[in-house]
C-alpha cells in the first residue's frame, strides 16, 4: 500500500516537473524570440542613425563642393571678355557631364577650365583643351592640372592652336612610353626646355624623341632636362670661350646648325666629347 502510494507520489511529481520544464521552455523561446526583435530593432535604429549621419555628411559635402564649384565658376567667368559670356552656361554643363564621365570633381574641371582659359587659349575651344587634359590625367596617373598646365606650356611654347592640344598630349605619352619617366615628372618639367627647344627650330617630335633617349639613359627627368637647356643655350647664346671647343668636335653653335643637322645629331657629337669640353660648350649646366 506504501509503495503504491508512493509510485503514485512519483507519477505526480514527474509529471509536475516536466509541465514545469516545458513552461521553463516556452518562457525561454519567448525570452529569446524578445531579445532577437529588441536587438533587431536596436540594430535598425542604430542603421537609421547611422545612415542619417551620412546623408548629414554626404549632403555638407555636396553643398561644399557646390560652393566651391560655384566660386570656380565665378573665377572662369573673369577670364571672359563680355563677348564670350555667353559661354558660361555651356561650361556649366559641359563640366557637370564630364565630372560623371570621368569621375572627376567639378571644382577641380573649373580651375583647369580657368587655367587652360589663362593660357590664352580661346574661349570657344577651351572645352576641347580640358577634355584632353583629362583624359591625359587618368592616363598618365596625374592631375588634370598638372596635365592642363603641360599641355598648355607646350601650345604657347610652339605657337600651336588649341586644336594641336591632342598632338601635343600623344607626343607626351610617347616620351613617357619610350623613355624613363611619368607624366608627374615629364608636367612641370618640360616647360622648362619647350620655349628654347621652339626658339632653337626644333620640333616637338625631336624633342620628345631626345627627352625619351636622356630619360631612359639617365633616369632622372629633371636632370634630363636640365642637362638639355644647358645644351640649348650654348647654341642660342654661345660664348667666345665655348665656339672653337665646339668647332673642334665638328658643332657649330648656332640655331641654323641645330635646324640643319638635326638635334639627335649634333647630342650625337657632344657624346664624343670630354666632360671637361661639355662644360667649356654648356657650361656648369
Amino acid at each position: 500500500m506504501a509503495l503504491a502510494s508512493l509510485y503514485v507520489n512519483l507519477i505526480t511529481r514527474t509529471a509536475a516537473f516536466e509541465k514545469g520544464m516545458a513552461k521553463s521552455k516556452r518562457s525561454l523561446r519567448s525570452f529569446t524570440a524578445q531579445i532577437a526583435h529588441t536587438q533587431k530593432r536596436l540594430i535598425g535604429l542604430a542603421a537609421g542613425a547611422i545612415g542619417i549621419y551620412a546623408v548629414i555628411r554626404a549632403t555638407k559635402r555636396v553643398i561644399r563642393e557646390y560652393a566651391t564649384f560655384e566660386e570656380q565658376m565665378a573665377m572662369v567667368s573673369t577670364m571672359l571678355d563680355k563677348q564670350a559670356m555667353h559661354f558660361m552656361p555651356q561650361y556649366t554643363k559641359a563640366l557637370k557631364r564630364m565630372s560623371v564621365e570621368f569621375g572627376e570633381s567639378t571644382d577641380v574641371l573649373a580651375k583647369g577650365l580657368y587655367d587652360i582659359l589663362s593660357a590664352s587659349v580661346a574661349p570657344a575651344k577651351a572645352l576641347d583643351v580640358l577634355t584632353i587634359s583629362v583624359k591625359a590625367a587618368k592616363g598618365g596617373f596625374t592631375s588634370t592640372a598638372i596635365a592642363a598646365d603641360t599641355i598648355t606650356t607646350i601650345l604657347n611654347s610652339y605657337g600651336y592652336a588649341a586644336e594641336r592640344a591632342g598632338y601635343v598630349s600623344d607626343i607626351l605619352f610617347t616620351i613617357i612610353k619610350r623613355g624613363k619617366t611619368t607624366f608627374a615628372e615629364l608636367g612641370p618639367n618640360i616647360g622648362k626646355v619647350a620655349a628654347l627647344a621652339a626658339a632653337s627650330n626644333i620640333s616637338l617630335a625631336e624633342l620628345g624623341a631626345v627627352l625619351a633617349t636622356l630619360t631612359r639613359s639617365i633616369g632622372q627627368t629633371d636632370i634630363a632636362i636640365t642637362g638639355m637647356r644647358g645644351v640649348l643655350r650654348a647654341f642660342l647664346k654661345p660664348s667666345k670661350e665655348a665656339i672653337p671647343v665646339a668647332e673642334k668636335l665638328g658643332i657649330t653653335l648656332s640655331t641654323t646648325a641645330i635646324k640643319a643637322e638635326g638635334l639627335y645629331s649634333i647630342l650625337d657629337k657632344l657624346s664624343k666629347a670630354t666632360p671637361e669640353q661639355v662644360a667649356q660648350i654648356a657650361g656648369r649646366m
